[in-house]
């Protein structure tokens, strides 16, 4: 069985990536970018409307990671998935956008990350999951009395 494909475009980097093809006009022709950004826009709308359902629905708000299980985070990335279904399929038909953003991403990270302090490094690096994760960690150490600190420093010796 193959991997998953997962798309470029998300709601949390559709902005970003707008803003990288309005400075692509070089490249990319304006007929193409102002598709794109409407493209976007579009699937942009579609995914607020479809987390606002799954807030209704669920009871918990996307924006809160803290109100949000498992379950709810694999739903979220779904909705994004299908909202961005087009803007990505549009993306994947342009040859070489989707490697060159993918590209300048890095190199924005790269950038930002060499100006940050450690304590700042390891947020940036901590993502969604692993902060729930260890949320999840936290919240199980707290129903059995023990202290997560040293839980964590017990993992790390071994």
């Amino acid at each position: 069985m193959g991997q998953k494909k997962v798309g470029l475009i998300n709601i949390d980097n559709c902005d970003e990536f707008i803003d990288y093809i309005k400075a692509r006009t070089k490249k990319l022709t304006d007929d193409r970018v102002s598709k794109l950004v409407e493209q976007i826009s579009i699937d942009r709308k579609k995914c607020h409307h479809l987390e606002s359902e799954f807030e209704l629905e669920y009871d918990v708000l996307t924006h809160q990671p803290e109100t949000l299980n498992p379950t709810h985070i694999k739903l979220i990335a779904e909705i994004n998935e299908t909202a961005f279904h087009d803007s990505n399929n549009l993306i994947d038909s342009i040859t070489g956008l989707k490697t060159a953003f993918k590209n300048a991403q890095s190199q924005a990270r790269y950038k930002k990350k060499n100006k940050l302090t450690d304590n700042e490094r390891f947020i940036l690096e901590f993502n969604q999951d692993e902060y729930l994760y260890l949320k999840m960690m936290k919240e199980l150490c707290k129903d059995n009395d023990l202290k997560l600190e040293d839980e964590l420093h017990d993992l790390y010796r071994d």
